[in-house]
């Protein structure tokens, strides 16, 4: 008989990645939603689901994340109807996790950073207090707030805790969500590293033929350490290794232009930092884009930035490879390389000299970039397709 599952969270829209994999091969699945920024809703990917969802798509947006630390009615509310629909299994994403024993079914996590570096941990109670007034802090509303948050993060650890599947990079990658990871006692068997590329809606494309090599960095612009962060390696791109060696190609003679969003916390920084290198001719901005404008974005580009830093490439690299673009970053084939029949395909770089390498490399030789980019496509199909990670989850879960 055909299991029914519930995916809770959609951090990303990485989770729909997923459930639309699910019922690829026939599986009845149910996507819900938790957050109301654009970012993780539906409708970024796909326009025409705005305000037009499948029955299998379920908005709890309006239960906000306080809601779920105070178990207000709201929150109630959310766990009841979840629970009536008599679910097999429960794949929770986000602060989804901390429902996951509430549900009582059993159930995988599919991690996507914060729900474990911040959600997870208890270091995070700092962080939540840091900018309050210290009368604030020793009222009884404040001492009530950090009761709640700490009774949370507790929920969100025993949901992580008691994961059939634990879904996140392997040990090594991410070395301050091994910290937490170990803090919780998970074991290293249950831990399995859940790698999508959207291969279903993605379709590739050639690269472009102007003349001119366009490279678009796909990641956040930030490097600089933020109390915030705390030098996640999730949350440090590179940006600046990537602005170096871009610099070094244009002044050996590069002709190619360099695209940057305008996201993340050191939008300014970069901006000063291309003044620096003299290389604003060269460089172009966009501001926030939606999935699809993003989507859009990359068909326009010969090659993606990745993350230039430590810790584990994502979407940027997976999705990159799915639309047929070579990536450039970090690809981490020390460990990948081991856990794939074969290595990623790609531009592998952790300096600004090897950034600078391999775009003086492209602009020299464009059937070789061509060659790269239907090699990354046929790769994504064979070893991350929604449905393939689908199958495993389902292994895993038994």
């Amino acid at each position: 008989m055909s299991k029914r599952i519930c995916v809770f969270g959609n951090m990303n829209n990485y989770p729909l990645l997923l459930t639309e994999g699910f019922r690829a091969i026939g599986v009845d699945a149910h996507l819900y939603l938790l957050r109301g920024e654009q970012l993780h809703r539906p409708e970024s990917k796909y326009p025409d689901l705005s305000n037009n969802y499948p029955h299998w798509i379920v908005d709890c947006s309006q239960m906000s994340f306080d809601d779920v630390v105070w178990e207000t009615a709201a929150y109630m509310d959310v766990l009841s109807r979840i629970r009536s629909q008599n679910f097999d299994y429960i794949i929770a994403n986000d602060y989804g996790i901390g429902l996951s024993d509430a549900i009582g079914r059993p159930h995988a996590v599919l991690l996507t950073g914060s729900d474990l570096t911040y959600f997870g941990d208890f270091a995070s109670i700092i962080v939540r207090r840091a900018s309050w007034d210290p009368n604030f802090a020793r009222s009884y509303r404040g001492r009530a707030e950090i009761k709640r948050f700490t009774d949370f993060i507790a929920r969100q650890r025993s949901g992580l805790l008691g994961a059939e599947v634990f879904g996140y990079p392997p040990r090594g990658l991410i070395p301050e969500g091994d910290d937490v990871i170990d803090a919780i006692g998970i074991a290293d068997e249950r831990r399995h590293w859940i790698g999508m590329a959207d291969t279903l809606s993605i379709v590739p494309s050639e690269l472009p033929a102007t003349e001119r090599l366009r490279i678009l960095n796909g990641t956040r612009l930030q490097w600089i350490p933020t109390a915030e962060t705390k030098g996640s390696s999730l949350d440090l791109k590179g940006t600046d290794i990537l602005l170096h060696g871009f610099a070094q190609y244009v002044h050996a003679g590069g002709s190619g232009e360099l695209i940057l969003v305008r996201k993340g916390h050191d939008v300014e920084a970069a901006a000063e930092l291309v003044r620096q290198l003299g290389i604003g001719t060269h460089v172009s901005w966009l501001g926030e884009l939606s999935l699809a404008d993003y989507v859009r974005a990359v068909q326009d580009a010969h090659i993606v930035c990745e993350h230039l830093g430590g810790g584990a490439p994502g979407m940027v690299l997976r999705d990159g490879l799915a639309q047929g673009r070579p990536v450039l970053g970090n690809l981490r084939n020390d460990v990948f390389g081991r856990l794939l029949p074969e290595p990623i395909p790609g531009l592998d770089a952790r300096t600004p000299g090897e950034v600078a390498a391999h775009l003086q490399a492209a602009e020299r030789d464009r059937d070789a970039l061509c060659a790269l980019a239907r090699r990354g496509r046929a790769f994504a199909e064979a070893y991350l397709s929604p449905q393939e990670n689908a199958r495993r989850i389902l292994e895993l879960m038994g």
